[in-house]
């Protein structure tokens, strides 16, 4: 700025919405314009910022693999919202519901920003990317409603198996150890076209999910 000019001066303000926000909170918000040469303050303004009540956003970040290929996905979300990913390193990727990483994605703990459409509330979620350290392959037999998954290692691990299609959700399936060749049997009501979803539960914890046609 010249001696003599003016500019307005205006502050965006958004709110973490991980929790839900019970009350009507104001707060006071001083910004003051500093002379670089002299340090000395030569203006400001105070804001006053309200909070207003709200539910908390509640999102489900997953990961699912079709066709060979990674994508990071909001499997679920309260409300309506938009979606910023980052990779392991905080780098950002781009933005959307769904975003591709590709056919080997960097691994480790990967981020999402996610901005309320309704009023700018935010939430950061994260989810983590991993080896298929069972290195298996997986069938969908569209005709008979059956999924034919084959491992190259006889199973020692405890591992579910959970499917969903477009209309039903939640099919589990148990595998017991010490096979290779498995087949997983499920509902198709809705049509044979169904997407069907593979999750994969090893020793309780959700390690990946498959998107089948």
């Amino acid at each position: 700025m010249e001696a003599g000019e003016c500019f307005a001066t205006s502050l965006g303000c958004s709110f973490y919405a991980d929790e839900a926000i019970p009350d009507t909170s104001f707060y006071n918000v001083a910004v003051s314009v500093t002379d670089d040469a002299t340090g000395k303050c030569v203006g400001g303004e105070n804001f006053i910022v309200r909070s207003l009540p709200r539910k908390a956003i509640k999102v489900t970040p997953e990961r699912y693999i079709y066709n060979g290929k990674h994508f990071l996905t909001l499997s679920d979300a309260s409300e309506r919202v938009s979606c910023q990913w980052f990779d392991p390193d905080g780098r950002y990727l781009g933005e959307g519901y769904t975003f591709a990483i590709g056919d080997n994605p960097v691994l480790g703990e990967y981020k999402v920003r996610v901005c309320s459409k309704k009023d700018g509330a935010l939430v950061y979620d994260s989810l983590k990317v991993v080896n298929d350290l069972l290195q298996k392959s997986l069938k969908n037999d569209v005709a008979t409603s059956r999924i034919y998954i084959t491992f190259r290692h006889e199973l020692q691990e405890d591992v579910d198996v959970i499917v969903s299609t477009t209309s039903v959700k939640g099919q589990t399936t148990h595998l017991p150890k010490g096979q290779k060749n498995y087949t997983v049997h499920y509902n198709s009501v809705g049509g044979i076209n169904s997407v069907v979803m593979v999750t994969f539960i090893v020793n309780g914890v959700k390690t990946e999910t498959y998107k089948l046609q």
